[in-house]
């Protein structure tokens, strides 16, 4: 008699019996947990559902796993049992000739779910990725780092890298980690890598039960990944000066580097008499406030031109908007608010 919770659940198991002549001459194949009895030798096999008779080794009793054995028989319950409700009858009868203990419980009080599968990706770090001034030199490194996906319920993937190629577009690398061959940023570059990763199949998933499921294992194949960007930029210049300057490539880069053109504070020195604000060609100034007139637009007061200054290094010259105020009387210490659009 097994016990569970108040109710009271009564089997009389019969074991598949037979002297052993006759399952050798009939040799069955035994239902998975299924245990066969020679009633005139004593001995034991337990069937997988595959094997025949003749094919299963013999056990003894230590061996043997009653929670294994199929219970033979139907159940009628007429109180809820697990997911076994009674119907309009009164009761409910559950068929667990074929099941175990084991079997009975699960099928009660267990759902099967099938796992989610989170398929491997890549990634890849180039540490460079970022915009520089045009000119520029750059070697640009990298890091492939691959993800072997993932079984909701279990088990490790145990899927592996098999493979690695990393493209800039010209030249290839097949390792993890590496380096391409120095560029030099120009105008309009948008440099990136793209990685593939090849990678072999994995082990078979399983259900919340840690039965094998039915949803199919990752399979081999590959995954992509894009880097960032290496982009370039023509460099905004500023400043003032005591003694006007010559409007030329060499002077202009040897005011302030304000980086890409943007909305910029520019301390004036006290007796300048000369501010230059020089932009890339497809920039314009808009205001220019003055912070000691309380932010008058002293936009008026420059004299635009236009320059041709060169990139880091010497790299190929470009037109610049050159915004030059030269006032009457040395300034003194001061501040303007440059505008750009």
């Amino acid at each position: 008699m097994i016990k569970m919770a108040t109710n009271e659940l009564k089997a009389k198991i019969i074991l598949n019996n037979k002297p052993a002549s006759e399952f050798s001459e009939k040799n069955p194949v035994l239902l998975k947990g299924e245990l066969g009895v020679e009633i005139d030798t004593g001995l034991m096999k337990v069937g997988d559902g595959v094997k025949k008779w003749n094919e299963l080794d013999y056990v003894n009793d230590s061996e043997v796993d009653i929670s294994d054995l199929p219970l033979g028989q139907e159940f009628k319950f007429t109180r809820a049992f697990g997911k076994y409700t009674p119907d309009g009858s009164g009761s409910v009868t559950i068929d667990a000739r074929e099941m175990s203990i084991t079997d009975l419980l699960e099928s009660a009080f267990a759902d099967e779910l099938q796992p989610s599968v989170t398929q491997p990706s890549a990634s890849i770090s180039m540490p460079q990725a970022k915009s520089y001034e045009v000119g520029t030199k750059v070697t640009p490194s990298y890091t492939v780092s691959f993800n072997k996906g993932k079984y909701q319920y279990g088990p490790d993937t145990g899927v592996t890298a098999t493979s690695y190629s990393v493209s800039d577009g010209t030249n290839t690398l097949t390792t993890a980690t590496g380096s391409l061959p120095e560029l030099t940023v120009a105008d309009g570059m948008n440099y990136k890598l793209t990685a593939t990763v090849g990678y072999g199949a994995g082990t078979q998933p399983v259900t919340n039960l840690g039965n094998p499921a039915s949803v199919a294992a990752i399979a081999a194949g590959s995954t992509k990944a894009t880097s960032g960007t290496i982009t370039g930029y023509r460099a905004m210049f500023a400043g003032s000066k005591t003694a006007p300057i010559e409007l030329n490539s060499a002077n202009i880069r040897g005011l302030t580097n304000v980086g890409a053109a943007k909305n910029y504070t520019l301390s004036v020195v006290e007796g300048a008499k000369q501010v230059i604000i020089a932009l890339p060609a497809n920039k314009t100034l808009k205001n220019v406030k003055d912070q000691n007139a309380f932010g008058t637009d002293i936009v008026a007061s420059f004299v635009k031109s236009n320059v041709d200054v060169e990139g880091v290094g010497g790299y190929a010259v470009q037109s610049y908007n050159v915004y030059v105020y030269t006032p009457e009387a040395a300034l003194g210490a001061n501040k303007y608010d440059i505008v750009i659009a």
